[in-house]
């Protein structure tokens, strides 16, 4: 291809695709200040052949709130879909996007909003899409372990649930499945490195620090919610990650050991940091999907796996 066709090409890119994070297909709510043609919040899905209708899994993408788009699952629902699962990869608001005094358009609870909309719109389209609204799990890695996390955690807690439509319709999950997530705000701000990058993402999700905004950090934090966490959680994380340090999952597990909280597998991926590829993203998402086979097909035949990681605690 000569250098005139790879530079019409890259100009058709630009034309059709709009802004790097216009990926989806589907629309699922208007937040925001979008124009309507602006598929910002938006997702992709997947639906297995056949009548259904089919359990169904939401996946999270990360991007430490800022950055990332729903591509990121994109092999996961083909691989979802291809097991009898109806499967969503969303986006949703980042705090990259700034206003005109340079602050977050869309800080906290603009994310979890968001992804709790889109599994409405998932039940109020739930034959379209083959969706059995009872039975759908939220998985995420990082940012998006956080936000599958809170997502579970939180059942009809009205402060999060206040922008978007189909709001006759309860987000409630059944399942979630946190690779990395963070679950203590607080302890991200101190812990996470590169600390001044760390900080410095904190600070544009919160709209302050610590200090100056405790309560939106106590907000924004899955631990918050032990009380009224219900639904089975597992939980796979790096012994060697230093972005959201292994600690994160050991407190939420803990706590929901002390709580009596019924099933939360912890399954530690020896030697492995915040980023996972290749085996060991494979072998994480095979318990993913043995986990949610398990709580959303009923069927335990499939056990989780920790060989060959000697740390694994599921």
């Amino acid at each position: 291809m000569n250098k005139f066709k790879i530079i019409l090409l890259a100009i058709s890119l630009l034309v059709v695709g709009g802004c790097v994070d216009n990926k989806g297909e589907i629309r699922y709510c208007d937040v925001g200040d979008y124009a309507a043609d602006d598929f910002t919040i938006a997702l992709d899905y997947r639906i297995p052949e056949g009548d259904g209708p089919f359990p169904t899994i939401v996946f999270v993408h990360g991007g430490s709130w800022a950055a990332g788009d729903l591509s990121e699952y994109w092999s996961e629902i083909d691989e979802a879909a291809s097991k009898g699962y109806t499967a969503v990869t969303v986006d949703y608001r980042l705090t990259a996007e700034k206003d005109e005094n340079d602050k977050s358009k869309y800080p906290w609870d603009a994310q979890i909003e968001d992804v709790k909309c889109a599994i409405r719109f998932l039940k109020a389209n739930a034959v379209e899409y083959k969706v059995d609204v009872d039975n759908i799990g939220v998985a995420g890695f990082s940012a998006g372990g956080h936000l599958a996390l809170m997502a579970g955690m939180t059942t009809d807690i009205p402060r999060f649930e206040e922008e978007g439509q189909y709001q006759e319709f309860s987000a409630s999950v059944n399942a979630v499945v946190a690779f990395s997530g963070p679950t203590d705000a607080i302890e991200l701000y101190n812990t996470a490195t590169p600390k001044a990058q760390a900080q410095k993402i904190a600070v544009d999700f919160m709209q302050g620090t610590p200090d100056e905004v405790p309560a939106t950090y106590l907000d924004a934090s899955p631990i918050s919610y032990v009380d009224v966490a219900e639904i089975p959680i597992l939980l796979m994380h790096g012994d060697t990650d230093t972005r959201v340090v292994i600690e994160q999952s050991i407190t939420l597990v803990n706590l929901l050991d002390a709580a009596g909280h019924q099933e939360h597998p912890f399954i530690v991926y020896e030697g492995n940091p915040h980023q996972w590829a290749g085996e060991v993203r494979t072998h994480a998402n095979a318990n993913m999907f043995a986990f949610f086979d398990k709580h959303l097909k009923g069927d335990p035949s499939t056990p989780l796996s920790c060989s060959p990681y000697p740390s694994c605690e599921g």
